[in-house]
């Protein structure tokens, strides 16, 4: 019973998305700006249309290409990716590194400061 409840508002929603799909492509036809468009469109989509059933080989090649071109690209981009990872691994280490060395110098220097100030009480005696 829910089931056909549901296939019903599915259907509805459809019916509703189909006819105000239609209803918005009626009017937009109003606008001549539009209509020109459409009208340039389709004779561009007709010239394709026959240039491919006369040369297919011509766009099959190019087609090639195009994904040798896009999958040399992504190769390029995952490399670039790669190399980034490992310089900010590097810098993260090489961070890591500084820091250590930071908190032994300060450990340093407080202990230089401690016996400075030890010798100034010494001669202030």
């Amino acid at each position: 019973m829910e089931q056909s409840l549901k296939e019903k508002s599915d259907s509805k929603l459809l019916r509703g998305i189909l006819i105000g799909g239609a209803v918005g492509a009626i009017i937009s036809l109003f606008d001549k700006g539009t209509r020109k468009n459409l009208k340039y469109r389709s004779e561009q989509a007709k010239e394709l249309y026959h240039d491919f059933r006369e040369d297919p080989s011509r766009y099959t090649e190019q087609w090639k290409k195009t994904y040798q071109e896009a999958s040399s690209i992504v190769k390029e981009v995952q490399e670039d990716m790669k190399a980034i990872s490992s310089t900010f691994n590097e810098v993260k280490e090489s961070s890591n590194s500084a820091l250590r060395l930071v908190k032994e110098t300060q450990k340093d220097v407080k202990d230089i400061g401690s016996k400075v100030k030890e010798a100034g009480e010494e001669l202030m005696k």
